[in-house]
């Protein structure tokens, strides 16, 4: 025997109209669900947006840098020695001896990484001890970005004063260079009046990572 009494029509009206309540609750809360999932897409999206732009903005300016500064730099790149520019810059060292009326001897040249403190040059990582003064390019260092050549210069029975006038003639090169060693005696002997010099001249040069890296 059903001891269950029947629902009520009022019941039955008021329990399916909870459930459509239920599911309409449901609805909505997905419903703002999604729309909040949509606008923080959209947020992101925006600040990825914001950000490409702003990169592009500093990539134009940086365009605009290299451009509006390539005259400078090239005029910067002047005072290095070119990368193949050794024999050139010996060749230029010996003119100015003979400007100055000075019997020079270039009694060994090198070619080290720029950085290393060795002030007579037995560091180097070439050297030439002829008095030709032809050497040729050695890198110390495949990822350095300069190099540093190392002269050691002689002079023999010379005035003083045509030496010195050698040593300005030699700073006044445009060239990133400097004298870090020097040694002056007067020669003894009433043949052979004058002075005995040697110098030891450090300049700096190009590689061609420097150049790979500026074009």
């Amino acid at each position: 025997m059903n001891n269950m009494l029947p629902l009520s029509s009022t019941k039955r009206t008021i329990i399916a109209n909870a459930i459509i309540v239920l599911i309409a609750i449901g609805g909505v809360g997905f419903f703002y669900y999604q729309i909040s999932q949509t606008i923080q897409k959209g947020e992101e999206l925006r600040k990825d947006l914001a950000f490409e732009q702003q990169r592009q903005k500093q990539l134009r300016s940086i365009r605009h840098l290299v451009e509006d500064t390539a005259s400078q730099r090239q005029r910067l790149r002047t005072y290095f020695i070119p990368q193949e520019g050794v024999p050139e810059y010996i060749n230029t060292v010996e003119k100015l001896a003979k400007e100055a009326e000075v019997p020079l001897a270039i009694t060994s040249v090198g070619v080290e990484s720029y950085g290393s403190d060795s002030t007579d040059g037995t560091q180097n990582t070439t050297q030439d001890n002829t008095q030709s003064g032809n050497a040729g390019d050695a890198s110390g260092s495949e990822s350095a970005p300069l190099e540093k050549v190392v002269l050691q210069l002689s002079v023999k029975e010379a005035s003083w004063a045509r030496t010195y006038h050698f040593l300005r003639l030699l700073e006044e090169l445009p060239r990133l260079q400097r004298v870090v060693d020097m040694s002056v005696s007067r020669n003894q002997e009433e043949e052979t009046p004058g002075w005995n010099s040697r110098f030891v001249v450090h300049a700096i040069k190009l590689t061609s990572h420097t150049n790979e890296s500026d074009s």
